[in-house]
């Protein structure tokens, strides 16, 4: 079954599994795990040993493990999807009834979250209160700000001091199998799942098994027909949050991935990738 819907991936051109990082798109997960290792293991040592998520920073993975270990006792009656606080589950069920209690003074458009009048906002003033502390340039989301510093973030890899960093991270971690090396012994860990097929988390549905947790919720939200993640201004629905977060930049024309070249911006990173390849080609055809 497993080779069936491979084999189909490989000729819809169907891309399931998308890196939370940098939003690339894969449609093997063997292919997104290897490009988490290699790409971005550098960037991000710090991962998860429930979820493997990766973070820059030891504090931040402390406090992402707290999300594994919070009980959550309050659960969906409709979707059985749990939640920590009463008020988290509370504007969840506004998915499901359709109620919008937060209603903007211009427009009369509702909301479901308070937070999302207060952005809704900011169409009508034009406040772009989030500031890059670099640049200078200012986004009406933060969201959007987050994703232009990473943009800086990645230019300053090529700093002097980034680069002796990195030659100092020797990669003595080694695959028995394949004799690829990894910084760090988890890494190693996780790359060995794709020689033992090792699927460790099982759908209690279908019985349908996991390398990954993440993926087992992700593959959870197809039975449950949920897409919790719900745009207010178009009332588009996404399994992921990550995924509404980018949709929703196309509603404030926000384009936080500049063009180092020709200063042509867009609002997936993906987009500026491709863009980039057409002046490399050109480079080298000139």
């Amino acid at each position: 079954m497993q080779h069936a819907e491979e084999y189909e991936y490989s000729h819809t051109g169907s891309k399931h599994y998308v890196c939370d990082t940098c939003n690339e798109s894969f449609t093997r997960e063997k292919h997104l795990v290897e490009h988490i290792l290699h790409t971005h293991a550098e960037k991000k040592p710090h991962v998860c040993d429930v979820c493997h998520k990766s973070f820059t920073q030891k504090q931040t993975l402390d406090e992402h493990i707290r999300v594994h270990s919070v009980k959550k006792s309050y659960v969906c009656n409709i979707c059985n999807q749990s939640f920590d606080r009463k008020c988290n589950l509370t504007e969840h069920l506004r998915i499901h009834t359709g109620e919008r209690p937060h209603v903007c003074d211009v427009c009369k458009k509702s909301f479901t979250r308070k937070y999302h009048l207060t952005e809704h906002l900011l169409c009508h003033t034009g406040e772009k209160p989030h500031v890059c502390d670099i640049c200078n340039k200012s986004f009406k989301r933060k969201y959007a700000l987050g994703e232009h510093l990473r943009e800086h973030r990645e230019r300053s890899d090529h700093c002097d001091s980034l680069v002796s960093y990195k030659k100092m991270k020797e990669k003595c971690h080694k695959c028995d199998t394949c004799n690829k090396s990894f910084t760090q012994k988890n890494y190693l860990e996780v790359h060995l799942m794709v020689h033992t097929g090792a699927k460790p988390h099982v759908c209690s549905i279908c019985n349908r098994s996991f390398k990954h947790l993440h993926l087992l919720r992700r593959h959870n939200l197809t039975h449950t027909g949920e897409k919790p993640y719900v745009c207010d201004f178009c009332d588009k629905s996404f399994t992921l949050k990550r995924t509404l977060m980018l949709h929703m930049l196309t509603h404030s024309e926000e384009k936080p991935h500049v063009c180092g070249i020709c200063s042509k911006s867009f609002v997936e990173k993906y987009r500026l990738s491709k863009h980039i390849r057409i002046h490399a080609k050109q480079k080298s055809s000139a």
